[in-house]
């Protein structure tokens, strides 16, 4: 089965269909001055725009979701370095920079919209990452607990730690992107 078709949402279009209103939330969420995409758009575009133009990303959007998809656009951002240091420096390395990306603001707003519809959704209890309430804390409970119950009853217990830092670098990202395609 291909990834997208394994991915599609489609179903969930069912239960969520957005009106005027909530899209008008969406836009008043986002703060003014919140930076533009690749698309040179700004929030201020869509607050001082006529109602109308309300309407029809509200049109748009429930295309969005009764098709399963968005347009590619929406994935696409301008990457912009941020300092980790305060001040100046004379010589910096790539490493005292942390990447932000930039998105067009309608996948900020239809983003905005979905927040609310997805926020009950179940997850795993062993999912600690991204999850309210969660952290390394929990996930370290969570380990001890298990040890502690094994060796409760005379078993050894066998632990390995990865270092994932490396393949979140961009070089073997895209190494580990291509080598995914492949399979698909």
């Amino acid at each position: 089965m291909r990834r997208k078709e394994s991915c599609n949402l489609s179903h969930l279009a069912d239960k969520i269909n957005f009106n005027c209103d909530d899209i008008d939330k969406a836009i008043q969420k986002i703060s003014n001055g919140t930076a533009a995409g690749h698309d040179s758009i700004y929030i201020e575009h869509f607050k001082f725009a006529h109602p109308s133009v309300i309407y029809i990303l509200k049109s748009i959007f429930n295309v969005f979701l009764s098709l399963g998809e968005v347009p590619q656009d929406f994935g696409l951002g301008l990457v912009s370095p941020i300092p980790k240091f305060s001040g100046s420096k004379r010589l910096v390395t790539v490493d005292e920079f942390r990447e932000i990306t930039l998105n067009v603001i309608p996948s900020k707003i239809f983003e905005h919209c979905l927040v609310p519809f997805l926020s009950n959704l179940i997850t795993s209890p062993r999912q600690f990452g991204f999850k309210k309430g969660m952290g390394c804390c929990s996930s370290i409970t969570e380990v001890r607990k298990v040890v502690q119950y094994f060796n409760k009853f005379g078993n050894t217990v066998s632990i390995a730690c990865i270092d994932v830092k490396k393949a979140f670098d961009k070089a073997n990202f895209w190494g580990i992107l291509s080598m995914l395609q492949k399979d698909l």
